[in-house]
């Protein structure tokens, strides 16, 4: 008991003490050249960040309408135009509050705001929203791998069996709770998201149900998704190109999968420092370069995109209603 006190108190100082940490050390390695990287955002590079916002644009509009696909297929509907705002802003807190949820949390708010329901039942649907994102990242990820294999950049006996199965566990479990229908391991699989989430976890099986059982809504919610994925190792290919040279493309893109997968495990508030470590350890494995310069850079643009979020809410005071509708 007194352990797990202790460690609530200084858990969060550690985090932010490994994110100087894992800076310093790719800084120090020269993996992160921080006068270079202020180098790209020159005039000459205005036309490759403009297409990057495009794509951040694209993968935004993917996000909002996915959010509000579910919404309503759980009895929660809002416009698109209110789905949007709520994601461009969330976008915002995500990216400039300590810790990575802030955004999920003005989510929420906003939703309650918007449509009445309460915030367990809201946090089951954006959960649910999640996974689905996560089983798109999956796919990318095993696609991406499975082309690599077979243009022979990489052998298949050299990749961990680990690492496959651990790529496969999204899909796995979504397909076991939800298709295969193993009672089992249905059982265990909700006592512990419920142990973990309490009641958002309730409402996350209560959901869920409703959704998988509406086909076309689940099929355009996984190419949502996977369209999202698309655009973000688009422009990820498009940056590594613009960085080093055009043949950089492919590898870049179809590398960022496997990445952001293991990159998006919460060890650093926001993932910051750890995102770009685990670039460098991935690329440099396959004997490919700056990948944590590739995904700072990503990083950095992605922030500045996000601005657009925060000043759409400090000038339309809400994000709640939209031009023309109800407040």
């Amino acid at each position: 008991m007194y352990l797990a006190v202790i460690w609530k108190k200084i858990a969060k100082p550690l985090r932010y003490l490994l994110v100087l940490c894992l800076v310093s050390y790719l800084v120090a390695r020269g993996d992160l050249d921080l006068p270079s990287l202020a180098k790209f955002f020159r005039l000459e590079n205005l036309a490759c960040i403009g297409l990057l916002f495009l794509i951040l644009a694209g993968s935004m509009l993917c996000m909002a309408r996915r959010q509000q696909l579910l919404l309503a297929a759980c009895g929660a509907a809002v416009s698109y135009c209110v789905s949007f705002k709520v994601v461009m802003v969330g976008m915002f807190y995500n990216n400039f509050l300590p810790g990575g949820f802030g955004g999920d949390l003005v989510r929420l708010t906003y939703l309650r705001q918007g449509t009445g329901r309460s915030y367990s039942s809201l946090t089951g649907i954006l959960l649910l929203d999640r996974v689905l994102g996560l089983v798109s990242l999956s796919a990318c990820a095993l696609a991406a791998g499975a082309v690599l294999v077979s243009r022979r950049v990489i052998a298949l006996e050299a990749v961990p069996a680990v690492f496959i199965l651990i790529l496969c566990l999204p899909i796995l479990s979504v397909a076991a709770v939800t298709c295969l229908r193993f009672p089992w391991l249905e059982a265990h699989f909700k006592k512990w998201v419920r142990r973990s989430l309490g009641t958002a976890g309730q409402e996350f099986f209560l959901i869920s149900p409703k959704v998988f059982r509406q086909k076309q809504v689940l099929a355009l919610a996984l190419l949502l998704s996977l369209a999202n994925m698309l655009l973000a190792m688009t422009g990820i290919g498009i940056l590594a190109a613009q960085l080093f040279n055009l043949q950089a493309f492919w590898p870049y893109a179809l590398l960022s999968p496997g990445v952001m997968f293991i990159g998006i495990v919460p060890v650093t508030p926001g993932n910051l420092g750890w995102m770009e470590a685990v670039a460098q350890t991935v690329y440099t494995l396959f004997g490919i370069g700056g990948g944590a310069v590739v995904f700072l850079i990503w990083r950095v643009i992605a922030c500045a995109f996000s601005l657009t979020g925060g000043l759409w809410q400090m000038f339309t005071g809400g994000v709640v209603a939209c031009p023309g509708e109800d407040a």
